[in-house]
């Protein structure tokens, strides 16, 4: 990583501004470390990704004219960088303006490798609902063999064009290369193998069995609401039971001992206990219904994947109005794919324009809470050093982030 140096800044500029000030001549990942003295004044020292030439980003900033609060902002390379102390935490760069201004995330290669295999994959579960339970059928060798295969496939094109620098430019090379079109053909022939290799007989399915739509019933952490609402009255009878039984033994046992303070309370307590004994069963109920049952959520979020393309944001802007798209944001790693919040009414509607063609390309419309059989890419590896803390980063991060290299890649 290169350090470089932005003087001209207004005083009293906080780290946050400055930040926000060069996002846009710098186009890259950076972090502001901290102010300190220079030959040319206060200065802000910046830290830059490896994957920025600090020659070329000094150059644009000096070009491209920023002027802050009526200063001309310039940046040169410092000479040497002073021992100055970095700020409690030094300021990144938002998210928010990261996609807006469409700059990648700053992925080694082995974590683009495996981002993007989680997310063909993904894509594949995704619209053929079906193969998770196909799958379990062989214990789940047939998406083994899937992933296998489809990580072969990704360092094969990761290793023919060295140029890649994103997962969002790899996804959509592969499916350059293997189109959706033949995802089905794949499944089949690799069941087909596996069920060779065992010496049971060939399963004859077609497209169709593996596609049905799900999630269309309200469900919390994919149990149906009113499964739950079963089960939390079951065990409330249950509570109200043990309540009662206690306080009939409280009832029994209201002899004091003495004539302290102390018991004297312990008496007036029990004696509201027991009046209140015939209504405690109705609070109880009322007091779980309200804490343990979450509210239905008002909105849910609709994966739409687009084949062999996502159409542009002026061509399917119209689609997501029409069905109540209360907000978009593109795929930071998988270049056909966006997230949309849809009203709670409006979610079959939406479910139903599966298939729909809009712009050249067949939209794939799927709820969120599909379930996946998760593989970690590293089992498919010779050397399965893989940096494993940084896929847990893209594990909690919003899989739902604006892409480089897009026509549409703004935040709805």
């Amino acid at each position: 990583m290169s350090i470089i140096a932005v003087g001209g800044l207004p005083p009293k500029l906080n780290l946050k501004d400055v930040v926000k000030t060069v996002a846009r001549p710098i186009h890259g990942i950076f972090e502001a470390l901290n102010y300190g003295p220079s030959n040319k004044g206060r200065v802000c020292y910046l830290r830059l990704s490896e994957k920025l030439d600090p020659l070329q980003v000094v150059e644009r900033i000096n070009t491209s004219n920023v002027i802050k609060r009526g200063s001309k902002v310039f940046a040169f390379m410092p000479d040497h960088v002073p021992d100055l102390p970095l700020a409690a935490k030094p300021k990144k760069l938002p998210e928010r303006i990261r996609r807006n201004l469409k700059i990648a995330p700053n992925l080694t290669r082995r974590q683009i490798i495996g981002i993007s295999h989680e997310e063909i994959m993904k894509e594949m579960q995704t619209k053929y609902t079906g193969l998770y339970t196909l799958s379990a059928k062989t214990k789940h060798s047939l998406l083994r063999a899937i992933g296998q295969e489809v990580y072969n496939r990704i360092v094969q094109i990761m290793d023919s064009n060295k140029s890649i620098d994103s997962c969002f430019i790899l996804t959509r090379l592969y499916r350059k290369k293997h189109p959706h079109f033949g995802d089905f053909q794949f499944i089949l022939s690799t069941l087909h193998e596996i069920q060779d290799s065992q010496g049971k007989p060939r399963s004859q399915i077609q497209e169709s069995d593996l596609i049905y739509l799900t999630g269309l019933e309200y469900t919390i952490h994919n149990i149906p609401f009113e499964k739950v609402t079963s089960i939390l009255s079951r065990y409330t009878d249950k509570i109200n039971v043990k309540i009662v039984n206690h306080i009939n033994k409280l009832k029994e046992n209201m002899q004091p001992e003495n004539d302290s303070i102390e018991e004297a309370a312990r008496l007036k307590v029990r004696e509201q206990l027991v009046n209140m004994g015939p209504y405690l069963p109705g609070i109880t109920r009322e007091v779980i219904q309200k804490n343990f049952v979450p509210n239905k959520v008002p909105v849910h979020i609709v994966k739409i994947y687009g084949e062999p393309f996502l159409p542009n944001k002026d061509v399917l802007s119209p689609f997501v109005a029409r069905h109540r798209g209360l907000g978009v944001v593109r795929s930071d790693y998988m270049y056909n794919t966006i997230n949309v919040r849809v009203p709670r009414d409006h979610l079959k509607a939406m479910l139903a324009a599966d298939g729909t063609l809009v712009g050249g390309s067949k939209l794939v419309i799927r709820p969120s809470t599909t379930s996946y059989f998760k593989q970690h890419f590293s089992q498919f590896e010779k050397d399965s050093e893989f940096e494993a803390h940084k896929m847990d980063e893209y594990n909690q991060r919003n899989a739902v982030a604006g892409n480089v290299n897009a026509d549409w890649n703004e935040q709805w």
